[in-house]
């Protein structure tokens, strides 16, 4: 096999992996209203990581970025809507309504991700 050929094979499956932007983003919900979080992941397996290690994901039904729950082994969206106030002035309030998910979990999620 032609050694550019090969380089260039390797390059381009290598271009794929990628991670996310390391650092701090603003979301904006449906309503206008922001929050900031880090996206973390990659095309396979990616959440918003928010203050005090709670997750967000966006919800392709509702429009809006919702926490985050872990259903069937799988990150899903809560229905609970993404609120800065909630997470950072009352998260004993959030704490009541969703848990935080165990970083060890979420590393094993990733991993079973490329399981696939």
């Amino acid at each position: 096999m032609n050694k550019h050929l090969l380089f260039s094979l390797l390059i381009s499956t290598s271009l794929y992996a990628v991670s996310a932007f390391p650092g701090l983003l603003t979301f904006t919900q449906q309503d206008g209203s922001h929050f900031q979080g880090h996206l973390k992941g990659d095309e396979w397996f990616n959440y918003i990581s928010l203050p005090n290690e709670y997750i967000a994901l966006y919800n392709k039904s509702t429009k809006n970025y919702e926490y985050a729950l872990i259903k069937e082994g799988k990150l899903s969206p809560s229905g609970i809507i993404v609120e800065e106030k909630l997470h950072k002035q009352s998260p004993d309030q959030l704490r009541h309504r969703i848990p935080r998910i165990d970083p060890l979990r979420l590393s094993q999620m990733h991993a079973q991700a490329y399981n696939k």
